[in-house]
């Protein structure tokens, strides 16, 4: 059964590392995301040049070319804010800084992504393309 998505709403989302921590703990980071509007989604796909074996070898598999890209802007329209615990070495409170494109577009600013960890950001990418639901893959570990 398909599920409708609503594209106005938000969902908090932890890191796997995070996901063992007790809420309570205080270096537990919760992002708050969105996930992308088909538009945003196009976008983002038509800078992606996708090479694939064929048909005639489908065990083979498909390599992205341009998958920082992919990250970098998912995550710049899909991250709306650092609900709570996301610090800086010295334990203050960082905030993420948005802008607004002229289209009305919302967007994290480049200084705000480069404090987040890549690892991070390249699964909170998986995140926000997915809504939030974890692949098989995610729940076995």
């Amino acid at each position: 059964m398909t599920i409708a998505i609503d594209p106005t709403a938000t969902f908090e989302w932890v890191d796997p590392p995070d996901r063992e921590l007790n809420d309570d703990d205080t270096t537990k980071t919760v992002w708050e995301l969105r996930p992308l509007t088909p538009t945003e989604e196009a976008a983002i796909q038509d800078g992606v040049e996708m090479q694939s074996a064929g048909d005639d070898k489908p065990d083979e598999q498909q390599r992205t070319s341009g998958y920082g890209t992919i990250a970098y802007r998912t995550v710049r329209l899909g991250l709306v804010r650092a609900v709570r615990n996301f610090r800086d070495a010295e334990g203050n409170e960082v905030q993420i800084q948005r802008g607004k494109r002229s289209n009305g577009t919302h967007f994290v600013q480049d200084a705000s992504l480069a404090k987040i960890p890549a690892q991070t950001r390249a699964r909170m990418c998986n995140a926000i393309t997915t809504y939030g639901n974890e692949d098989d893959d995610e729940k076995k570990s």
